[in-house]
């Protein structure tokens, strides 16, 4: 079984090459960047609600910043 050696962020760590993950299809690739657009979409939205439309949404400003301040990627 060939392994390698990968050094994440000063920590060696071996990895049967066989065990290593395919890379991502451009399918996947495609799928994850719509899924960051839309959330980074939302959020400025979400942002730039008033405080009436907040209440109409049952959201308090509290929420609607964290939810805002969130990067992209995280869920």
């Amino acid at each position: 079984m060939t392994e390698m050696i990968i050094n994440l962020l000063g920590y060696a760590a071996s990895v049967s090459v066989l065990e290593a993950k395919p890379a991502l299809s451009s399918q996947q690739l495609k799928t994850w960047i719509a899924e960051w657009r839309r959330r980074a979409s939302e959020r400025r939205e979400l942002s730039a609600l008033d405080e009436r439309d907040r209440h109409d949404l049952g959201i308090s400003r509290c929420d609607a910043q964290h939810e805002a301040l969130k990067p992209f990627w995280r869920a």
